[in-house]
């Protein structure tokens, strides 16, 4: 699942005319980025979940996404938040396990990862996700979570920042209600606290472009690398 919904609002005036999930790094739109790899990685079923211009989304996506790929969307009438927002489009989900990307992130994580971690938490009843986190940017310095091996825990010490990059088990949200607005930070701590979640460290490149000078950051960091 893509969460694709949101506003923007930090990103204005970019997204006064398109929404975050459309703007462009590097000549491409973020969303199809995500549709690349997720291509790539062997995912053949995608749900993305849509609010603010969801149709340009949905547009896009009609011409450009990947052939190989299955695109089904989640029509939010009211903004549902992320927990609120997964929650809605379960219907959709088939499987126990999925893996969930935030749109407005840009990364060279390998997507394929999560194929492995959706198998382990699928045959584990006793884990409720495993999230990717990453060191700490400027904006939220200092972090979510703390990593001890590979459990993630709320201690105040060595916190690291969640990327927006998962996996979780649909029972993780089976106290939500459908249509509530609701977000996934109470849930994923509790989770955290119950030790129900675990966790991978990636050190790549990682970027939240959630204001308009971190997309020009980003933008002129990978055309340095072009060069």
């Amino acid at each position: 699942m893509i969460l694709a919904a949101g506003m923007g609002k930090r990103m204005r005036p970019l997204t006064n005319n398109i929404p975050k999930a459309l703007i462009k790094v590097n000549g491409k739109p973020l969303i199809l980025w995500h549709l690349q790899k997720l291509e790539a990685a062997g995912f053949q079923r995608v749900i993305i979940n849509l609010y603010h211009m969801g149709s340009k989304i949905e547009k896009m996506i009609r011409e450009n996404a990947p052939n190989s790929v299955q695109i089904f969307f989640s029509r939010e009438t009211t903004l549902l938040e992320t927990a609120g927002g997964i929650a809605y489009a379960l219907p959709q989900i088939d499987e126990s396990c999925f893996a969930v990307i935030n749109a407005d992130i840009y990364t060279e994580y390998d997507f394929s990862h999560l194929k492995n971690k959706i198998s382990i938490i699928s045959q584990n009843s006793d884990q409720l996700g495993h999230i990717i986190l990453v060191d700490n940017p400027k904006h939220n310095s200092t972090g979510d979570f703390s990593l001890n091996k590979q459990l993630v825990s709320n201690a105040k010490v060595n916190r690291l920042t969640f990327s927006g990059i998962s996996v979780f088990n649909r029972k993780l949200f089976t106290h939500v209600s459908m249509n509530s607005s609701q977000p996934l930070a109470p849930i994923l701590k509790e989770a955290v606290c119950q030790k129900l979640i675990t966790g991978t460290y990636f050190g790549g490149l990682w970027s939240d472009i959630g204001t308009p000078d971190r997309l020009k950051a980003l933008n002129m960091a990978l055309e340095g690398d072009l060069k």
